[in-house]
């Protein structure tokens, strides 16, 4: 008993698969979990119930993305889908890739930054499929940094 979802749970559960992709890092023998979600503090709740883990909490609204490590082959990252943005997208990955880097004790710059790019572009083309499939609700990059972050800025942070 207690255990039963309701329907709405259900259709929120599905939602939230259809925003979710694993992109697989071969090299490093590892995945990140990127996440889309209009309620972080949910999908991070839901993370560590999926994983049996636990660790820092976020409330709704505190966070525009959040990185965490679930075991040395997972790291899951977490973006608002309302606020993200190029600046957005660089930080999180820049999180993820230390996490990655730091665990299998990486120095090199060139390979921490071929990772950064390699993520980079994967959470953008997940970004824009996402964009495509739902009809007339449009994810715009957010302007969070207070400046333009038009395809010109991109190079600006790395992705």
């Amino acid at each position: 008993l207690g255990t039963e979802r309701t329907g709405s749970q259900r259709k929120s559960e599905m939602a939230l698969k259809k925003r979710q992709k694993k992109i697989t890092i071969k090299a490093f023998e590892c995945s990140v979990l990127l996440i889309l979600t209009d309620k972080i503090h949910k999908a991070l709740a839901s993370v560590y119930k999926k994983y049996k883990t636990s660790g820092e909490t976020v409330g709704e609204g505190e966070a525009d993305g959040l990185t965490i490590s679930v075991n040395f082959n997972l790291y899951v990252v977490i973006l608002d889908i309302n606020s993200v943005s190029y600046n957005l997208v660089g930080h999180e990955v820049c999180h993820a890739v230390q996490r990655i880097a730091d665990d299998r004790e990486i120095t090199d710059d060139e390979t921490m930054a071929w990772l950064t790019g390699y993520l980079c572009e994967e959470v953008h083309t997940f970004i824009n499929k996402i964009k495509h499939e739902q009809s007339n609700r449009l994810i715009e990059f957010a302007d969070i940094s207070g400046r333009d972050n038009g395809p010109d800025r991109q190079r600006e942070y790395g992705c």
